[in-house]
Formats: C-alpha cells, structure tokens, sequence
C-alpha cells in the first residue's frame, strides 16, 4: 500500500509562499548589478533609417547601450526554417513596443533618463491589424518572405465532409469571433544575467530551461555547455512563458558587455505589449447529423491572429482542431487552421487556447439536442469518443472515462430536476473537455532523472522539471519518497537547472505528471532495485525476496527479519557503487515523419502520448434588464487516471475554471487604429477575481492510464467549462453567442433582438 501516492498532501512550496522567502527573479540582487532598461517601438509598422546612441553613452551611470549592431541578427522561432523574430529589431519594427535599443546603468532612474537620449529616425508603413484583412489581396505586408500575410496553416482530414454534410439530415453553420486576450500573468516579466569568466547564468520566469538554453545559444552565439539557466519561482505562466524573450538575450549580452549582473524588470504595460497574447480568432463550422442525434460530419476552418511573429504559433494552429477531433467522434472531420501575421504583439499557445471552437461545438449540440427532441446528455453520450479509439488523424486515444464523466456529472449537479425547469432568466448548461499531454518538441520532450542517496540514508531527485504553480515539483517528492521508502523531509529536488539536471521538456502542455513523472519513478525504482541487490548480498538471498518501506529492507515472507536503510547504503558506499537511479521517459513518436509532417503542419500520427478529459454543469443567473451573467454554480468531475495528489488536481481544476470564466465573459485586449494598446493595466484588462468565482464542486473519476505512472495522466483544462457556461445562457435566454467575452452590452442586444 503507498504511502504518499493518491494522498492530499500539502504542497512543499505552501510555506515559502506564504513566508514571503520564495525568491521570484525580481527578489535577486547581485553583487555589483546593473539595471536595464529597453526602448520600444512607438509605430506599428515602421522602417529604422538611423540610431543614434552617442548622448546615451555619454551619460554618467551608462555602462553599456545595444542595438540590432552588437548582435548576431539570428532570428528567434520554435522550427528552424520558420524563425523570424529578432531580438533586438535590426531592418524594421512591426509592432508597438517592439525592442530597438537597450540601455545598462547603475541605477533605474539612470536607464530611464539614457533611453530619452536615444534618437531613432522611422519611416512609418501601413499597419494591419485584423487578420481577415491581412489575407486580402493589397494588405500591407507584415513580412516580406510569406505571401498575403500567411505565418503558418495547419489541417487534418478523415473522409469526404462536404459529401457527408449534403447526406446529413440536418446541418448547422455557426461562426465564433473571439478577441485577443493576455495571458496576463500576475509577475511582470523580466530576467538576470551574469556573465563571468566565459559563462552565461540567466534567472528569468520561464516554463522550459531547456527550449530557452537552446534558443539563447543560437542567439547569442554561444555553445549550450556555456548557458545556464536556473529556476526560480514563477508567479503564473498559462503557456505564456514557454517561448524564449528578448529580455534574457537584452540581459545577456549587456552582462557580456559589461563583464557585470544585469536585471531587466518589465512594468505592467510592458508585460502586457511585449511578451505575448493570446490569439483571437473567427472559426467558421459546419455540423451535420442525423435525426438520431448521430454526429456525421464536421468542418472546421480557423482563423488565427498571430501578431508580428511566428512564436509558438505552429502549436497553436492546430490545437484547436486537434482539441475536437479527440473528444467527438465524426467519421468525416476536417480542420484547417490558418495563423496571419498582423501589426500587433506575438501570440502564443495559451492553456486554453481551444476554448472558443470547443464551446461552439457544444452549443451547436446543445442546438440540435432542442431540434431534435434528444437531452442533451444523451446528445453527448451518443457522440463522444471513448477508450481505444482513433482521432481523425490517427492518435489511440489509451484511457478515457468521458461517459463516466458526463454521469457523474449529471448526478452530482442535479441536471434532471434543473434542465427545462428553471424560470426565465436562470440557466443550465453542460459542455464536455479534453487536453493532450504534450505536444512536438523534438529531442527535448522526453525527460530524464536521477536519484542519487547521500551517506545518510536521504535521497536527492535531480530532475528538469519546473514548476508554474501547478504542484509538479510536490509529485516529484510523493513519488520518490512512496518508491524509496522515506519520508517527503527526507528527500530533497534539484530540479529546472540546465546545468545540473537532464533533459526535460519543463511545464509544456501538460507533460510533467505524464512525462516527467514517468522518468522520476523509474530512476527511483532503479536506485530502489540498487538497494535490495546491496541487501540481497548482505541478508544472503535473492534481491526478489526483498521489500522496501519505512526506512528498511525486509524479507517478504517474514517482515521482521530487516536491515535499516542507512546500513544498507553505507555498505553501498563501502563497495564503491553509491547509489545512483537512473530514469528516462520518452512518449511514443509524435508523427510518423517526424518534424517534417510537424513543419508542414500536418496533424498526423500520435500527437499526445495520453488525454485528460472531463464534464462540467454550469449554473447562471441572467439579468434580463442588463445582460450581465452571473455563473451560480460549476460542478465539475475530470478523468485524470489515477491522481497522484488528489487536492492539488482539485486545486488546477479550480484555477483553469477561473481562466475560462474570464476569458468567456471579461477578458479583452484591446488596441487602437494605430496598434497602440489601450488595455494597459490591471485596471482596464479585466480579470477574474475571488467575487466572480461561483461555488465549484471538483470531483474526480477512479480510472488509470496503462502508460501514466501510477496510472496518472494530467490534470488539464478538461471540465468543459466554457461549453457549460454558454449552453446554461443558451438556456437561460435562447440567445446564441457568437463572440466572446459575453459582454452585457452585446448579449442585452442580442435578447433584444431575439424578444
């Protein structure tokens, strides 16, 4: 019986939170340490004729100024064939707030005053900044090496869905626009470098060491063994933190300048304009059954905005698609997903970057559900995929529980006394979820780890894993612990420190559990199997016969004839063979071709090794007189296989609840006609807070992965959140939504309309 797994156990980083003691990067104060400071872009589209940085340089506390000419001019991309964004902008700007020059000085006010000296000569273009109008023919060109503003498409396909919907017995055509929203994480961004003796260190709020050291290395032009990238604690990510910013490359090279730290803190407004959004989109869908509520066909063509730069665009693409094909079943599916360049920030994936297309599929459900005559549930029950089950573009989908969900869900929200039953304005709604566990990252998506013993008996996992707030870094000590038999006091992590640690794919798209929890437990379960050989050896019979658990190895058969631990790695050491556990995971290929489909954005071949899914029922209350929503009530039951720390998977579940409800009825990034951002702060982009947060009862499912350690898969955005909270102001007003955030503006107009 484990003792640590499938356990709430208080997370290891509770304390230090709530101490104030966690060191964020911006808590980091080196000896001698400059500061930087950046100067942006104030176009959107612009040539650079001149930089002149003399006055700058001049000015006493400047250490050191840098443009586009004290760098290598390399791009910055995900595929190499595909990167496009400088660090430092060397040709043109194509933004506002695009980095042109940086500054380093002994103090801030320094930095500030020398970036005034700076003096730029522009050559405004036109903008474009609406991706519908990028693709017309004339549009200004963001770019010069694409052709009408197209960065990346992606598509899958399964039958002939044109000839399938002319077949159907009923079919629908619903569009969604959803705006550009931030990942608006509550740390600003920013990062540390040091330069010394021919080493680069960098500290920066990051999701993947490993992807930053690489992108830094092709960069700055130095080889990986000279790159270290450190962890530290990170205030939010939600899959904005993943890409590689100019603020470790501007840090960098001005350390390396310098031959001093540097720090680069970004503000609020900065954060918001420089690092990445969301992608707003228009998804156009058609959907076609039969009259026994049997889905046939379904077609699906995206459009994306990307902003000035690719980033991790190529994911994002074909995500969406990628989301519906795994959870319902459609003998003829097509998805085509094209991501335009335009004059505003980058986006990049985001944690529920799927939401808008999923939450339309299920109301188009829930739509034909009501023409049909069919509950909805059953609508579902009738459509969704199940275990061993094969995606449009070919991924086994290994374990799911979605009927189970969908069941419980239903019991535990008191749907049948609820649904065509409540008074006009109150509302009912389900929607169904899912998430991949991963997603293409080349060599560096499997993981790999240590244990190593120390003298004493204790234990130390070294392992890449980062923690964003998710609780990875507390499955990692459950999991060595429960394997080695000591307590979680007694194992310490070195984790998310590239020089230190093996490869890991860090916190993207949803691997740590799967992933780098697979390569903990196995290096843990060979450091345990070291031990019972040194025992075996000692207590002369066969390591088989023997067990580990509390600090003792014993015989099976007879418990009390043990060895304490501590004696048993003493004698290891004695011998020469300390012990070392090794572990490696590395999840099925991907595609059949490798990064070459991946490249042409062909959705292909397994593209997640294992999927999380779930159901959630939302409670609204409508005011008919205003239009503003109130959501009541989530109830929300998740298939996450077997979980490892049942509270934290609560906790996740609770928390991705809070980003959909925000990004279906608050959040909105805004922009003027000339690019410039209006949402700026906290207090124009809206956020969720503790007042807006209904009750949520979290539920989850006993199920297992064959693959998952333990049988645990991942938590993810799974409950169909955003699908419930509409389908429930479908049902409280009648009212199809199609644009999101559900502003009370726009839905009091469309009640009106409708009444």
């Amino acid at each position: 019986m484990s003792t640590y797994i499938g356990k709430s156990i208080p997370r290891v980083d509770s304390l230090p939170k709530a101490l104030g003691t966690a060191r964020f990067f911006d808590d980091m104060a080196l000896p001698r340490m400059l500061y930087a400071r950046v100067l942006r872009s104030p176009y959107a589209h612009a040539r650079i004729v001149s930089i002149d940085t003399s006055a700058a340089k001049k000015l006493p506390g400047v250490r050191a100024v840098i443009t586009a000419e004290d760098t290598l001019k390399r791009k910055f991309g995900l595929l190499p064939r595909l990167r496009d964004q400088p660090m430092l902008a060397f040709d043109k700007v194509r933004y506002v707030g695009e980095e042109v020059a940086a500054v380093a000085a002994d103090t801030e006010d320094i930095a500030d005053e020398a970036l005034g000296l700076i003096k730029v000569q522009y050559e405004e273009l036109p903008a474009v900044l609406d991706p519908v109008e990028a693709y017309k023919e004339g549009s200004p060109q963001v770019h010069d090496h694409v052709k009408r503003n197209v960065s990346f498409t992606a598509s899958v396909q399964r039958g002939d869905v044109e000839e399938a919907l002319r077949k159907c017995d009923l079919v629908r055509h619903n569009t969604i626009r959803c705006v550009q929203t931030a990942h608006c994480q509550i740390e600003p961004y920013g990062a540390v470098a040091s330069f010394e003796e021919g080493k680069l260190d960098v500290w920066s709020p990051n999701q993947s060491p490993f992807t930053r050291r690489r992108a830094l290395s092709n960069l700055i032009g130095l080889p990986l063994d000279k790159i270290r990238v450190r962890r530290c604690y990170i205030g939010g990510a939600f899959g904005g933190r993943s890409d590689t910013f100019p603020a470790e490359v501007i840090a960098g090279l001005l350390s390396m300048k310098t031959a001093r730290p540097v720090k680069i803190t970004y503000s609020r407004r900065e954060s918001l304009a420089a690092t990445r959004t969301n992608h707003a989109a228009v998804y156009d869908i058609k959907m076609g059954v039969n009259r026994d509520g049997t889905l046939q066909a379904l077609l699906i063509k995206g459009t994306l905005e990307g902003g000035a730069y690719l980033s991790s665009g190529t994911n994002a693409t074909g995500a969406p698609g990628s989301a519906v094909e795994a959870l319902y079943h459609a003998e003829n599916f097509k998805y085509e997903g094209t991501r335009m360049y335009t004059n505003k920030t980058p986006s990049s994936m985001y944690h529920i970057q799927t939401t808008p297309l999923v939450m339309t599929v299920e109301l188009m459900l829930d739509m034909f559900a009501g023409e049909l005559g069919i509950d909805p549930v059953e609508m579902r029950l009738r459509n969704i995929t199940g275990p061993n089950s094969v995606t449009s573009g070919g991924s086994v989908i290994s374990s799911c529980l979605l009927k189970e969900c969908i069941e419980k869900t239903i019991e535990l929200s008191g749907w049948k006394d609820k649904y065509g039953k409540l008074p006009p304005g109150k509302g009912i709604g389900m929607g169904c979820g899912q998430s991949a566990s991963g997603f293409p990252l080349g060599i560096r998506f499997g993981s790999s780890a240590f244990v190593k013993f120390n003298e004493d008996a204790t234990a130390t996992v070294i392992s890449g894993i980062v923690d964003n707030g998710q609780g990875n870094e507390n499955l990692m000590f459950q999991i060595a612990a429960d394997e080695l038999g000591l307590s979680l006091d007694e194992v310490a992590l070195v984790n998310a420190d590239t020089e230190l640690c093996p490869q890991d794919p860090g916190s993207y798209s949803m691997t740590a559990t799967f992933v780098s929890g697979n390569a903990v437990r196995l290096a843990a379960q060979d450091a345990r199997q070291q031990l019972l050989t040194v025992a075996s050896g000692m207590m002369e019979v066969s390591a088989e016969s023997l067990d580990l658990k509390d600090h003792r190895v014993f015989l099976k058969d007879d418990p009390n004839k043990a060895i304490p631990l501590e004696d048993i790695v003493r004698m290891a050491f004695l011998k020469g063979t300390p012990p070392l556990g090794r572990g490696t995971y590395i999840p099925k290929p991907l595609s059949p071709k490798g990064w070459a489909d991946i490249q042409a954005g062909k959705l292909y071949g397994q593209y997640g090794p294992t999927y999380t899914f779930g159901c959630a029922v939302a409670e609204v209350d409508v005011d008919m007189d205003t239009g503003k929503v109130k959501v009541d009530k989530l109830t929300l039951v998740n298939d996450v296989g077997f979980p490892i720390n049942p509270m934290v998977v609560q906790g996740q579940m609770e928390s991705y609840s809070g980003l959909v409800l925000g990004h279906v009825l608050l959040e909105k990034h805004e922009w003027d006609g000339k690019g410039r951002m209006l949402t700026d702060g906290l207090q124009s982009f809206h956020l969720p807070t503790s007042l807006d947060m209904p009750p949520i009862s979290s539920n989850l499912m006993d199920g297992d992965d064959p693959a998952g350690p333990y049988g645990a898969k991942d938590t993810g955005p799974t409950g169909g959140v955003s699908g419930a909270i509409i389908n429930a102001i479908y049902n409280a007003t009648g009212v199809v939504v199609d644009a999101l955030p559900v502003s009370p503006e726009t839905l009091l107009k469309a009640i009106k309309a409708r009444t």
